[in-house]
C-alpha cells in the first residue's frame, strides 16, 4: 500500500519539516520580547543574549514536543487526533460532520511540497483540527479517507492548477472542468484599485520609519522643506493638498498589490456539493465552501467600482461566522469569496452554484419603505444639522457655522436616496434586503435558513407608524451586512414576521 492510498486505522505523523513551521508559527507569539530581546543582544547586553536563546530554545522544544506526540488516525467512521505528552488531549471527529478540509501554502511549503491542512465541521468558527503540516500524498490519502469515492481531486491538481487565460472570466462548466469563475489579474488590478487595503501596508511603512527615528526627533523641521513651507499658509495648503493626493494615489497602488498577491490565479470549482477556491501568488490557499452550508450571500460594490461595473461577493456559512483570528482559507472562502466579479455577470455565477433558485434582481418583487420614511430621514438631517451649525460657530466662528450650514443639501440628498435605496422582498424560498447610497449592498438568504425573525418598534417608530424587521440565520459575520429593515410600514412589518414565523414552525 503506497502512502498516497487510504491508510485507514493507522496512527501517522505529521511530514517532518512540521518542525520547522511549528517553530516558526510559535516564535511568532515572543516576536516582540525576542526583537526586543535581540536589540539588547545587539548593543552588547547580556542579558539580552540569555533571554532571547531561552525564548529559541523552549519554542525549540515546544515544537519537537509538539511533533513528536501529535498522532491522527483515520477510521471507518471517525478521525481521531491525538496530541500532547503531560497534558494529553484525544479529538473523535466523526467523518460525516466534517465540511471542509482546507489548505494554505506559503512559498516554503511550495519549495518543501508540503501544505498546511485545516479541517472544519459546521459547529464552530475555528477548525476542528489543524495539521501543520502533510506532504501532498498524505492530504491526499486524508482526503480519501475522509470523503471516500467523493474525494476531490489530488493536491497536487488543486494547489498547481493548469493555466487558464486570463483574457475574460470562465464561465463554462464541463464534465473535464467543472469551472464556475475565474478571475484575471487585470480585473483585480482594478479591484485593488478602488478599494483601501493599501492603509494596512502604509501604517506599517510609517510605523517602521518612526521606529528608525525618520519622522521624530525634530529633525525634519530644519529641512529645506520645512523652511520653505513654514508660516505661508498658500504654501502649507498646497503642500496638504499635494500631500493627499500622493498618499490616495499610493494607498489605491498598495491596494493593487495586495489583491494580486492575495489573489492571483483565482478559480472556483464545483465538485459535488462543494465549491473548492484556490487563489494566491506567494501563499497559495485552497478553501472549501459547502453549497448547503451557504446561509447567506450579500453582493456589495462601493461608488467606485460600481462606475466601472464590477462588484464582490462574500458569503457567511453555517457554524463560520467571523472571527478576529480568521485565517487565510476562511478569508477568501468567506469575506472574499468572490473578490471582484463584473455586475452582468453575478446572476450567471449564483446561477451555475445554486441552480434551484432564480438570481434575477429585476424580477424579485421589492417592496419599499414606509411612505413617510423620507420625511422623517429629512427631518433627522435638518436636526443633525442645526447640532453641527452649533458646534462649527463655537470652534470656528464664523465659518465653522457657515460649512455646517452648506451642509445641509448634501445631507438632505442622501436622506432621499437612502430611503429610495433600502428595498426588501420575499419570494417562495429567498429573501433580500438592499441598502446603502454610496457604497451598496444586496444580501440574500433562503427561507429555509433563517433561525430567527422578529419585529420591533422604538418610541420614534410608534410615533411615524413603523417598525423594524429582524432576519438572523445560522451565522453572520464576514458579510459585514445584516437585514435589519428599518422603518418599514407597521402593519406590513407585522404580517411579514407572523409569515416567516409560520413558515419556520412548519420547519421544524
Amino acid at each position: 500500500m503506497t502512502e498516497s492510498e487510504v491508510m485507514t486505522g493507522t496512527r501517522q505523523r505529521l511530514h517532518p519539516t512540521s518542525l520547522i513551521f511549528e517553530f516558526v508559527s510559535g516564535i511568532r507569539r515572543f516576536l516582540f520580547p525576542a526583537a526586543v530581546a535581540l536589540l539588547g543582544a545587539a548593543s552588547g547586553s547580556r542579558i539580552g543574549i540569555i533571554v532571547a536563546a531561552s525564548l529559541f530554545l523552549v519554542q525549540a522544544i515546544i515544537s519537537t514536543i509538539s511533533y513528536l506526540t501529535l498522532r491522527y488516525e483515520i477510521t471507518e467512521s471517525e478521525l481521531i487526533v491525538q496530541r500532547g505528552w503531560i497534558f494529553r488531549s484525544v479529538r473523535r471527529i466523526p467523518l460525516p460532520r466534517i465540511q471542509n478540509v482546507d489548505m494554505v501554502q506559503n512559498l516554503l511549503h511550495r519549495a518543501m511540497k508540503v501544505a498546511e491542512v485545516k479541517i472544519e465541521t459546521a459547529s464552530g468558527t475555528e477548525p476542528e483540527a489543524i495539521l501543520r503540516v502533510l506532504s501532498f500524498d498524505q492530504v491526499d490519502s486524508l482526503r480519501k479517507g475522509i470523503f471516500g469515492t467523493n474525494a476531490p481531486p489530488p493536491i497536487s491538481e488543486q494547489m498547481h492548477a493548469p493555466e487558464y487565460k486570463a483574457d475574460s472570466p470562465s464561465l463554462e462548466v464541463t464534465d473535464e472542468s467543472p469551472m464556475i469563475y475565474s478571475i484575471p489579474a487585470k480585473d483585480l488590478v482594478v479591484a485593488g484599485l478602488c478599494s483601501n487595503q493599501g492603509l494596512v501596508l502604509v501604517s506599517i511603512a510609517i510605523g517602521a520609519l518612526y521606529e528608525l527615528n525618520a519622522i521624530q526627533g525634530g529633525k525634519w523641521r530644519s529641512s529645506s522643506l520645512w523652511q520653505v513651507f513654514d508660516w505661508n499658509p498658500q504654501r502649507w495648503l498646497l503642500l496638504i493638498a499635494a500631500a493627499i493626493l500622493g498618499g490616495v494615489i499610493i494607498v489605491r497602488l498598495l491596494s493593487a498589490v495586495w489583491f494580486v498577491l492575495r489573489f492571483y490565479g483565482y478559480r472556483m470549482t464545483k465538485h459535488g456539493g462543494d465549491l473548492r477556491i484556490s487563489c494566491g501568488l506567494f501563499t497559495r490557499i485552497s478553501a472549501t465552501v459547502p453549497v448547503e452550508r451557504i446561509q447567506f450571500i450579500s453582493i456589495q460594490n462601493t461608488w467606485m467600482l460600481r462606475q466601472l461595473g464590477y462588484a464582490t461577493i462574500r458569503v457567511e456559512t453555517a457554524g463560520g461566522g467571523g472571527s478576529g483570528g480568521e485565517d487565510a482559507s476562511q478569508t477568501v472562502g468567506r469575506r472574499w469569496f468572490i473578490p471582484v466579479i463584473r455586475i452582468d455577470r453575478v446572476a450567471e455565477v449564483l446561477t451555475l452554484i445554486r441552480p434551484d433558485h432564480a438570481w434575477d434582481e429585476a424580477k424579485f418583487p421589492w417592496h419599499g419603505l414606509s411612505p413617510g420614511a423620507a420625511s422623517r430621514m429629512i427631518q433627522i438631517s435638518i436636526v443633525l444639522d442645526v447640532l453641527l451649525i452649533a458646534v462649527g460657530l463655537v470652534v470656528w466662528f464664523p465659518w465653522g457655522g457657515l460649512l455646517a450650514v452648506a451642509l445641509l443639501p448634501i445631507l438632505i440628498w442622501r436622506a432621499i436616496r437612502k430611503a429610495r435605496s433600502h428595498r426588501y422582498f420575499r419570494t417562495e424560498s429567498l429573501l433580500g434586503f438592499r441598502s446603502g447610497t454610496l457604497t451598496r449592498k444586496f444580501s440574500i438568504t433562503f427561507l429555509n435558513k433563517i433561525q430567527v425573525v422578529r419585529w420591533s418598534q422604538s418610541p420614534f417608530d410608534r410615533r411615524w407608524r413603523m417598525a423594524q424587521l429582524s432576519i438572523d440565520t445560522a451565522a453572520s459575520g464576514p458579510a459585514d451586512h445584516k437585514i435589519d429593515v428599518a422603518m418599514l410600514d407597521v402593519e406590513f412589518a407585522k404580517r411579514e414576521c407572523q409569515v416567516l414565523a409560520l413558515q419556520l414552525g412548519a420547519a421544524v
